[in-house]
């Protein structure tokens, strides 16, 4: 088991979803709704986004072979959109959504299914699996040469959702207590541990794009060369 890809897979993607940053843009697209709406809706939006991203964590060697791209572009590629994701971060702009219309239905259940259809976009898609968390499983999975591997980074994906799903469902108190000022820091931290991981995957898709860099013997490419064969 690769004890330090599973590691930097779990901070990862704890720092790209960054759960308790999702709270105050919860709480403006569940407005309105009661508890049991409430519960049902949270259960919508992450049980979408997690499927989605569980998709491209098992596939994603597939799906980039049919669309026939190398991982090398890919890691550059998606290591340059993790990068600005962890810029807006710092800059406190990683989100920037309208507001929802108000649910409709007569039971829980139907005015959850209203309310999703009106913010699975972008709650879900892609606030939650967006491009920055898809990359993120994606180039992890690639990595993963065991499917036990994957398994556990799967295992971990669906701790850390679930995880989300509590703080959605306890955001209004979480935020009345630690107010927003404090959200707003911890995201800021998260994002400049995302950059340094994105500058990473760029570095490491460099050099196995340009393999001469890793003949140039500084502590810089001997990291880059040692990036490339843990690959």
């Amino acid at each position: 088991m690769d004890i330090a890809l599973i590691r930097n897979f779990l901070l990862a993607i704890v720092a790209i979803l960054n759960p308790l940053g999702k709270i105050p843009i919860w709480i403006e697209a569940s407005e309105g709704c009661d508890g049991p709406v409430r519960t049902r809706l949270a259960l919508m939006v992450t049980g979408t986004a997690t499927t989605l991203l569980l998709l491209f964590l098992f596939f994603g060697q597939s799906i980039l072979d049919f669309l026939g791209l190398d991982v090398p572009s890919f890691r550059v590629g998606g290591g340059i959109i993790i990068l600005l994701i962890g810029i807006e971060m710092l800059r406190g702009q990683a989100v920037d959504i309208d507001s929802t219309a108000k649910s409709s239905g007569d039971d829980a259940l139907g005015k959850a299914k209203a309310r999703f259809r009106d913010i699975v976009v972008p709650v879900s898609i892609p606030i939650l699996a967006g491009p920055g968390s898809i990359t993120t499983v994606l180039l992890f999975g690639i990595r993963a040469d065991a499917w036990t591997d994957r398994l556990v980074l799967g295992g971990l994906l669906c701790a850390v959702m679930a995880l989300v799903l509590v703080l959605l469902l306890a955001g209004q108190r979480i935020q009345d207590l630690v107010g927003s000022l404090a959200l707003s820091v911890q995201t800021r931290i998260w994002g400049l541990l995302l950059t340094a991981i994105a500058a990473q995957l760029i570095l490491v898709g460099l050099g196995e794009s340009f393999p001469a860099w890793l003949d140039a013997g500084s502590p810089l490419t001997d990291n880059v060369r040692d990036g490339a064969a843990a690959q």
